[in-house]
């Protein structure tokens, strides 16, 4: 009968019987290199590829969209609860005269004069302490006074320092004001907090950024794929040789190939192109 050698995969010929352990092993080896790579491509087309392949109109203008809310929220430089702490201010600008005048006069009453409540602490402790030369008893009495008098001179630092710090300023309190609008706008937009405003800025800065890197991505996913398919091919065609192997060394090896149950559209069948 005729024989003629069939060249394979590694240098395999068909009348060399201790090669067929060879070609099958070259032919798994592709094979499960097939597997992981269909696998692989099969995840991402269920996955990132059916979300990323929106009609290009609608992915325009999305771009455009989170283009301007990220701009928008870029550009306002949010500090977290500054929104709290401008309505406080504001408070204190628009009263400012006010809050002046009552923190002035409570300095007055509790340190300042004759009649103040720290003048007549000190002219009180100073009858109990003579009280306790005499009576013991008072001794306790003097030291409360004594309490009293520091915590009422520390009210009336605190007090007399917060005066010295109100400014009136008519412009000030508009830029305050200014400020607070620019806020309220972006919070009836993305808020309602101020919080939710510079939480909605980040997701979006990160949408964007997954949207522009669509065609990178694609990109990717494109080269996996031809990659499969060529995987596909050589292990077709090795699949291929090896039948042939087989058949002219007459062998009685089971066939590793799998062709002979292979059907088109099964993953054995020849891939295109």
């Amino acid at each position: 009968a005729h024989r003629e050698a069939v060249r394979v995969p590694d240098g395999g010929h068909g009348d060399d019987p201790d090669g067929e352990p060879e070609v099958a092993d070259q032919l798994a080896h592709e094979h499960d290199l097939l597997e992981v790579l269909l696998a692989e491509v099969g995840a991402l087309r269920l996955g990132q590829v059916e979300e990323l392949e929106h009609d290009e109109k609608d992915r325009l203008r999305l771009l455009d969209l989170w283009t301007y809310q990220k701009r928008e929220i870029e550009d306002a430089k949010l500090q977290p609860g500054e929104d709290e702490r401008l309505e406080s201010e504001k408070l204190v600008l628009a009263n400012a005269e006010k809050i002046y005048n009552a923190a002035m006069n409570a300095f007055d009453l509790l340190y300042e004069g004759d009649a103040s409540t720290a003048a007549s602490l000190r002219s009180a402790r100073k009858q109990v302490e003579e009280l306790a030369r005499y009576e013991p008893k008072f001794r306790e009495a003097s030291a409360a006074l004594e309490s009293a008098l520091i915590s009422v001179e520390d009210v009336g630092a605190t007090v007399r320092d917060f005066a010295g710090g109100i400014h009136a300023s008519p412009e000030h309190l508009g830029e305050v004001e200014d400020r607070l609008a620019v806020l309220d706008r972006l919070k009836r937009k993305y808020g309602p907090t101020l919080a939710d405003v510079i939480n909605f800025g980040a997701e979006t800065a990160q949408k964007l950024s997954e949207m522009e890197n669509k065609d990178e991505v694609l990109r990717g996913v494109q080269q996996l794929d031809s990659a499969s398919r060529r995987a596909s091919k050589r292990w077709y065609t090795s699949a291929r040789n090896c039948r042939r192997v087989l058949k002219v060394a007459g062998s009685s090896m089971p066939d590793p190939t799998g062709l002979a149950a292979n059907r088109p559209g099964t993953p054995l069948t020849q891939p295109a192109g």
